[in-house]
């Protein structure tokens, strides 16, 4: 027969076995973000080298910024290194997303390089 102590573990229980579930999911969730944000950082990257391989091209960090402010959450922090090799022109974005849950999402380094342009 159940006691009154009985009733309040398994509250108790109940309680801690949803907080546990609402953080492995927000881990999950912050995981996927972290893939997904990535990606952006990935494409904005190259479509700044590129651009910057142009000939006569201007240099394309604010460029590179403006598609970073509005594609990446407001917490995100990045630093952008233009690349400079010979007949090459990149940019370098080490970016740290915001996490929540149990893991925390890993400090993202992207390198995209593309050919100067020349003209003969």
């Amino acid at each position: 027969m159940p006691t009154a102590s009985d009733a309040g573990n398994s509250v108790i229980g109940a309680v801690i076995n949803t907080a546990l579930a609402t953080l492995v999911t927000l881990s999950v969730m912050s995981l996927s973000f972290a893939a997904y944000h990535t990606l952006m950082i990935r494409d904005a990257a190259i479509t700044a080298a590129s651009k910057a391989g142009r000939f006569s091209a201007p240099e394309q960090n604010r460029y590179l910024l403006r598609l970073l402010d509005e594609n990446l959450p407001d917490l995100a922090s990045y630093e952008i290194t233009p690349l400079g090799l010979g007949d090459y022109v990149g940019v370098r974005v080490v970016s740290k997303l915001p996490g929540f849950g149990f893991i925390e999402p890993p400090a993202i380094s992207i390198q995209a390089i593309a050919p100067k342009e020349r003209v003969s």
